[in-house]
């Protein structure tokens, strides 16, 4: 895969937001100055700041409409007052909007450059996208357990040129996510080269250890067959702090390894699941790497090294 793609995916984030995300109560901030001048992953532009996102609430207007189950006519200006937030993309052609049965859920179907797509919008929803759909192709999914609705975009049908799985190719379906998410007011890099079914989420993850709740930026996407879950938090313990959520996992094998200048602890069951933690005190971040197979201890930390770079630069 694309290192230098994957790495900036990951890792960037507007500076300004820097001070009050990484401002331990009772704290003095880290200041862009000190942080350096590399940046942390897009995602943290919707959580770790805690920066209220204003989502745009005026859609794209299309003639075609579709009826629902009552027979009441759907339009993309209705959504609004149904309360749904949904704008296709400006070249999208033929869309059509359906209420689903549970009321909460609405389903869009559009073409864009040829190719079908199908975009579910949930309210208060967190789960992946429909069952039976998310086996049978690529999907883009992201969720913010603040506004506490749910998106999931994948392909409609088999096409020309889709991926082996039957979707429509990874890098058309992402580009096609990330407007949707820009138009919505998420700023999000998903052009991830090689990685699939990828589902982006903001939470909020108590440790149930007396700690402040940790706000946390998860990234998660399948990669060469293995499934990857990529977490980041602003620290609230000076000390390592579990956020991959397999605290209670049984794993046969530990070790300590040094990750850029941050000490890591490694922990894995050979060729199954496994998980890399490490503590960057500078910015005052903590990170979590999970795999759910094929896991070894060089496995685990050159993901890791991929995934991370460190926000104040290269010293010494």
């Amino acid at each position: 895969m694309n290192r230098d793609l994957f790495q900036k995916f990951m890792q960037e984030i507007d500076e300004s937001y820097l001070e009050e995300a990484f401002a331990a109560p009772g704290q003095t901030a880290v200041t862009p100055e000190t942080a350096g001048k590399k940046r942390m992953i897009r995602l943290l532009r919707w959580g770790a700041a805690a920066v209220c996102i204003c989502l745009v609430v005026t859609c794209a207007f299309f003639s075609s409409v579709r009826k629902d189950s009552d027979g009441r006519r759907i339009s993309a200006g209705d959504l609004v007052s149904l309360g749904f937030r949904l704008i296709l993309p400006e070249e999208a052609e033929a869309a059509t909007y359906e209420m689903l049965d549970d009321g909460d859920t609405v389903k869009a179907e559009f073409t864009l450059k040829g190719e079908e797509y199908t975009c579910i919008v949930s309210k208060d929803a967190k789960a992946l996208p429909p069952e039976g759909k998310a086996g049978e192709a690529d999907w883009v999914s992201w969720y913010n357990e603040e506004d506490q609705v749910h998106y999931s975009l994948f392909a409609s049908e088999t096409q020309e040129g889709s991926d082996a799985e039957g979707g429509i190719s990874s890098p058309a379906l992402q580009t096609t996510a990330r407007e949707i998410m820009e138009s919505l007011g998420y700023d999000m890099e998903v052009a991830l080269e090689g990685a699939q079914k990828v589902s982006y989420t903001i939470f909020t993850l108590d440790l149930q250890d007396g700690s402040e709740p940790l706000h946390v930026a998860e990234t998660e996407f399948t990669l060469q067959g293995q499934r990857y879950i990529y977490r980041t938090a602003a620290a609230t313990k000076t000390e390592l702090q579990d956020l991959s959520g397999t605290a209670g996992t049984s794993y046969e094998k530990q070790s300590s390894a040094e990750l850029g200048w941050c000490q890591a602890q490694i922990f894995w069951n050979e060729g199954k699941n496994g998980k890399i933690l490490w503590l960057d005190l500078a910015p005052g971040l903590v990170y979590s790497l999970s795999v759910d197979s094929g896991a070894s201890e060089d496995m685990l930390k050159e993901m890791a090294e991929i995934l991370y770079t460190p926000m104040q630069g290269d010293v010494g």
